[in-house]
Parts: C-alpha cells; structure tokens; sequence
C-alpha cells in the first residue's frame, strides 16, 4: 500500500473504529440499565443447563414480546412490527446464570430485531426498556404454562426485579384448600339459613300470641256506681 493510500485509508478507518466503539459504548449502556433480573423457584444452575432450559426459555420469552408489541407498539417504542422478535434476540447478562441458595437467578435483555421501524419518541435503539421487559415476563408468568413448556416441576417465576409475586400451592395444596373452601361455605350457607328461619318462626310466633291474647271477663263498659242511700231521721216531738 502506498504511501498516500494509507494517508486517505488511515482517517477512514480510525473514523470506522471509533463508531463502532461509540455505537458498542451506546449499546452497552442500554443493556445496563434496562437488563431484569428474575428468580426462578427451587432451581439449579445443573438442572437449567441439563435441561436445556435456556433456549426454550428464550423461545417462549420471544413468542411472547411479540404478542405483547404487536399489541402495544407504542409502549415498546416501534412504529410497526415488520420484524419479529427471535430467540437470538434475548441476550443474557455474563455471569448469569447463578444459584441463589435452592432457587436460581437469570439477568437477561430483549434486544430490538434488525431493520426494527422505531418510533421516534423512542429514546432506546437497541434493547426494549426495562419496564416494557417486566411486563412481558408478568403475562408469559400469567398466560403461558411455562412450567410445562421449560420441562421442570416447581421452577416458579417468584420475583422479577424486586417485585415478588408469590408462589402458586402445589397440587395437593389444591386438594386439600379447595373441597375444605367449598365445605366452609356450606356451613355458612346453612347457619344462615337456619338464622333466617328461626328468626321467621319468631316473628309467626308473635304474630300468634298476639292474635290469640284472652280478652278480659266483664262487661265491656263500665259500670255506672249506684247512687248512695240516705236514712231519714224521726221528728222529734215537741
């Protein structure tokens, strides 16, 4: 390469280097402030990885922002979805995995799809906001069997982020609080129908002891008192 080659070629290519580290700076950022982390329930890093839980994860969780966009493009910052959302589009965050004493911890992002048509409101141009992320994972916990779909018995979504949300009774649970429920209820059912009976019986009891009160003995006017005697005294005589 000649001398003057490398003159014009030199400014080009520091130019190049320095926005693609402007651009991986950028994207960096947006990473660390709107990656979430979630908890699972009673789940080990062995157990997720020999199950190969994370691509299903990430399936589920890209079929799901889809659902959630398509319907809500504002909120995720797109004019339209020309674009879907793909597995390869959840990155998760190094070091994640990691077990949290029985259960399991998973940091992850949504990243934006090639080409995506962004609104221009949108302040974020490569991952989805964080607040967007956590609503996503709320519905895939609320609509979606991913239990069933991840291939494990009690991995639960307990928390995401800070927000616990509880975890679901156990099938035996359900058992055992569901017909004692439905026998509670009868009971109060009965009690308070037999409160409404009894009260009823008192009131036709009343009613009857009412109508059928003796009447007093007597003529029902009184009596008008006899006007009293006077004695006439003998003349004295003279």
């Amino acid at each position: 390469m000649t001398e003057t080659k490398m003159r014009v070629f030199l400014p080009v290519l520091i130019v190049l280097v320095a926005t693609t580290l402007c651009v991986q700076g950028d994207n960096a950022t947006e990473i660390a402030e709107n990656k979430v982390e979630i908890k699972f329930y009673r789940l080990q890093v062995s157990e997720w990885d020999s199950g190969l839980m994370e691509s299903k994860f990430h399936a589920l969780l890209a079929s799901e922002t889809n659902t959630y966009c398509a319907s809500n493009l504002a909120a995720c910052g797109l004019i339209g979805l020309q674009s879907e959302f793909k597995d390869s589009h959840i990155g998760k965050v190094d070091n994640s995995p990691l077990n949290d004493d029985k259960d399991m911890l998973y940091e992850f992002y949504i990243m934006y799809p090639e080409n995506s048509n962004k609104s221009s409101p949108s302040v974020l141009t490569y991952v989805l906001s964080e607040s967007v992320v956590k609503t996503i994972i709320l519905q895939l916990r609320t609509n979606t069997d991913y239990i069933s779909s991840l291939g494990c018995d009690k991995c639960y979504i307990t928390y995401i982020g800070s927000d616990f949300y509880g975890i679901p009774p156990s099938a035996l649970e359900n058992k055992i609080i569901i017909p004692l429920a439905f026998l509670v209820l009868l009971i109060v059912i009965i009690i308070a129908i037999s409160l409404t009976l009894w009260d009823k019986r008192r009131e036709k009891e009343a009613r009857f002891q009412k109508m059928h009160k003796p009447k007093p003995k007597g003529s029902q006017y009184p009596t008008k008192p006899a006007p009293p005697k006077t004695t006439e005294l003998p003349d004295e005589k003279v």
